[in-house]
């Protein structure tokens, strides 16, 4: 079954992991050393795309610029998934933590800082 039909016969998260991890592992390994560098090249792409897109200032160059964009945070967040699903946490899991850390630091300013 190709990973693109699993992803559009279920669209849940966990499934969508399942796949990013089962094709990613395969084609480039769970080696967790390469996978975070993997990670920063792409969020180094995504701060470049990032520049041009606020520099751009005709609509249609905007508009190109700002797909781009949208590619390149694709590739980080397929590269965090993959490096998630390594480490066995989920993403749902993660932005749940991440608005609880947030709310409670509405109270707590230094909650879970520097741990």
């Amino acid at each position: 079954m190709s990973l693109l039909y699993k992803f559009k016969s279920k669209n849940d998260m966990k499934t969508i992991e399942i796949a990013v991890n089962e094709y990613f592992t395969k084609k480039y390994s769970d080696d967790l050393d390469a996978r975070f560098r993997k990670l920063n090249q792409e969020v180094l792409e995504l701060n470049e795309a990032f520049e041009n897109y606020q520099g751009a200032i005709d609509p249609s160059d905007r508009k190109r610029k700002y797909e781009h964009l949208k590619d390149e945070l694709g590739d980080v967040q397929i590269i965090l998934t993959h490096i998630c699903t390594i480490l066995g946490v989920s993403q749902e899991e993660l932005l749940i933590n991440s608005i609880v850390k947030s709310k409670v630091r509405e109270v707590l300013p230094n909650y879970m800082k520097g741990e």
